[in-house]
């Protein structure tokens, strides 16, 4: 009777185990996800900041910020270097921000008409 009330307990125990580490489990996903989110928005506002000061700047005759944004996103996913998620992520904010600006134009000059 006895062993039986131990089995049990341990047997509580090992469950709720499970379960917080289950909880951490999410808790770092969502951190992540919460850091990405925030990495791809510092990037669209980076690359608006640049169209924005310098004009749209080019390198060899193409546009600077979706140039990096694509490079950044590329070279992240390769898993070569280390933090590459977040440089990717960064990339692809750079990449997000050219990329609304033109369709916001395109959708004041269709509202103009």
């Amino acid at each position: 009777m006895a062993s039986a009330a131990i089995t049990a307990l341990a047997r509580n125990a090992q469950a709720a185990r499970n379960t917080l580490a289950n909880m951490r489990e999410k808790a770092k996903v969502q951190e992540e996800r919460l850091y990405t989110v925030g990495e791809v928005a510092l990037g669209a506002l980076a690359g608006g900041f640049v169209d924005g000061y310098w004009q749209k700047p080019e390198v060899a005759g193409m546009p600077l910020v979706p140039v990096l944004g694509a490079v950044m996103a590329l070279g992240g996913l390769s898993g070569v270097v280390p933090g590459g998620a977040h440089a990717s992520a960064i990339g692809v904010g750079l990449l997000a921000g050219p990329l609304y600006a033109k369709a916001a134009e395109k959708g004041a000059e269709s509202g103009a008409q």
